[in-house]
């Protein structure tokens, strides 16, 4: 599962239940990666966008039976939704995405592959905030939408397969300027 947040500078998510700022760059690059595919979102998330977000297969995490929209999928739990993810990867499904809200993004940190976060410039004086990433996590690149608006892509180095973690510390040690580690001949 791959996860896409917009946050302002200290990580907020939301104030009083709505994003608090608008960035018409950031929405063309949430549509842009989500359209087509699996939107994994919570019920208070849901109730934001009113109806299924179109061209999407929408899933809904919730308790709550009262969400019952053509175009959803219902769950309880990310637990749940992880079995679901199993489709996903035998090809019937081409991706799915984490889009919110903040238990949501939390749950599903475990079974994220790679994050997309906007960070948009400003405080909002937020009253949810998205969860720090474990330190499987690393920051591979930076988009910059807009003067307001930078995307950092992260990858969770659990599921990277083994060739791909050599290119990665490879390029890093390239980056800093490393030298790799030679044994010591006595």
């Amino acid at each position: 599962m791959k996860l896409i947040v917009a946050t302002d500078k200290t990580g907020g998510i939301a104030k009083g239940g709505k994003i608090p700022w608008s960035c018409p760059e950031d929405m063309d690059f949430f549509k842009t990666m989500t359209i087509g595919n699996e939107v994994i979102m919570g019920g208070n998330t849901f109730n934001t966008f009113k109806n299924p977000l179109p061209f999407r297969k929408n899933y809904i995490l919730t308790q709550s039976n009262e969400l019952i929209y053509s175009g959803i999928v219902n769950t309880k739990d990310v637990i749940e939704f992880a079995s679901f993810e199993r489709l996903f990867k035998s090809g019937e499904f081409s991706c799915s995405w984490v889009i919110g809200g903040g238990q949501v993004y939390a749950a599903s940190l475990p079974y994220i592959t790679e994050a997309y976060v906007s960070v948009v410039k400003g405080d909002y004086e937020c009253d949810l905030f998205f969860p720090k990433f474990p330190p499987t996590f690393i920051e591979v690149s930076q988009i910059k939408l807009s003067e307001n608006c930078v995307v950092h892509k992260y990858l969770n180095w659990t599921y990277l397969a083994e060739p791909h973690k050599i290119k990665l510390i490879e390029k890093i040690q390239s980056v800093l300027s490393v030298q790799p580690l030679k044994s010591a001949s006595l």
